[in-house]
């Protein structure tokens, strides 16, 4: 691994599909992780080959090691497959930008009071969903794909009331 600048990393990897699995994805070398000061998700900028570009977050696998998501796009423009050795120019986006929320997924979402909550799921996530929402070819499958992320969302949002419900709790056990 060579390091570029304090903020981009270049090295080799192995992509991987892990046995079952529909993903494609590279190991980050534990230098690169550590390097990145962060335990949890890092947005980043990922140049695979020099010729294919990745916008992602790379997510903790464990150990102080992470892993970024190749997808078939970026594999396409790429030219690589599975077992395959990849360059990797990987660059900490300290400002992601998110994606507009597509106008047919905000009304679906704010139909039921749930769009804040999709807005603050992480950048990577939500860009994530509405680049696979906008992948879809038929009408059947944005609006199944529409559906599933309403579902993420109400999750979503129900976990942060469970949060505020659990802090409410711990905050008036603390004061009796």
């Amino acid at each position: 691994m060579t390091r570029a600048s304090s903020r981009t990393f270049k090295f080799m990897a192995r992509l991987e599909r892990p046995r079952g699995s529909w993903f494609h994805l590279v190991m980050i070398p534990a230098s690169v992780s550590r390097a990145t000061g962060k335990r949890g998700p890092v947005h980043v900028v990922a140049l695979v080959n020099g010729l294919a570009e990745v916008r992602a977050s790379i997510v903790p696998v464990g150990r102080g090691r992470h892993r970024l998501l190749i997808n078939a796009r970026a594999r396409g423009e790429a030219k690589v497959e599975a077992g395959d050795r990849v360059k990797i120019v990987l660059r900490i986006d300290e400002n992601p930008a998110a994606d507009p929320t597509p106008p047919d997924l905000a009304r679906e979402l704010r139909r039921l009071d749930v769009l804040d909550a999709f807005e603050r799921l992480p950048i990577g996530k939500r860009n994530h969903i509405i680049q696979w929402i906008d992948a879809a070819v038929a009408d059947a499958t944005r609006e199944k794909r529409i559906d599933m992320t309403v579902e993420v969302a109400l999750a979503a949002s129900e976990k942060e009331a469970d949060r505020a419900t659990a802090a409410a709790k711990r905050r008036a056990d603390g004061s009796s």
